[in-house]
């Protein structure tokens, strides 16, 4: 992108390798690392480096990374340490970011059940909590754990997840998309 105009350029290189049926895409704060999910049978996050002068995009070591099926959305936490995608089949698939690397570990007791159909997923600024708009007409929120990126649900929202208009698609909290 060209600052002074917002034109775009095409960066050496792509359209990048590693990647299947892109279904979402999310850059780490610092700009270090993209995330993308891929469908089509895939199932997966292709990770890679940002080279901050080109742009190139290298994959990260050892991806792509599993996750859940139907991928539709992806978020990670302010703190740049977690990554959060959202999958159709009902859960969220939670990973340690790899200082440095950007690879992927799963968190422990990833995936974690969620509402039916999630459709889109935000962390709330501070990153104590994430939340999920599903597909099924509510919301599921979970806490998560400041040391390892686990998710907790809150009350009243795993069994029953908190109501809200017919199919949401999207999902924000104030100062973040």
């Amino acid at each position: 992108m060209i600052a002074t105009t917002g034109a775009l350029t095409t960066i050496s290189g792509s359209p990048f390798s590693g990647v299947t049926a892109p279904s979402a895409v999310t850059v780490s704060a610092n700009g270090s690392f993209v995330y993308v999910t891929n469908q089509g049978g895939a199932n997966s996050v292709s990770a890679f480096t940002v080279n901050n002068t080109t742009g190139e995009l290298t994959p990260a070591a050892g991806s792509p990374f599993a996750t859940g099926t139907t991928l539709s959305a992806v978020t990670i936490a302010p703190n740049g340490n977690y990554l959060y995608v959202a999958n159709e089949g009902g859960n969220v698939s939670a990973y340690t970011i790899t200082t440095g690397t950007g690879a992927l570990t799963p968190v422990a007791g990833s995936p974690f059940t969620a509402g039916a159909n999630p459709a889109a997923i935000t962390i709330e600024p501070n990153g104590g909590y994430l939340y999920v708009a599903n597909g099924g007409g509510n919301v599921s929120a979970y806490a998560i754990a400041p040391g390892t990126g686990a998710l907790t649900p809150l009350n009243g929202s795993l069994g029953n997840p908190f109501p809200t208009g017919t199919t949401p698609s999207g999902i924000a909290t104030p100062g973040r998309p």
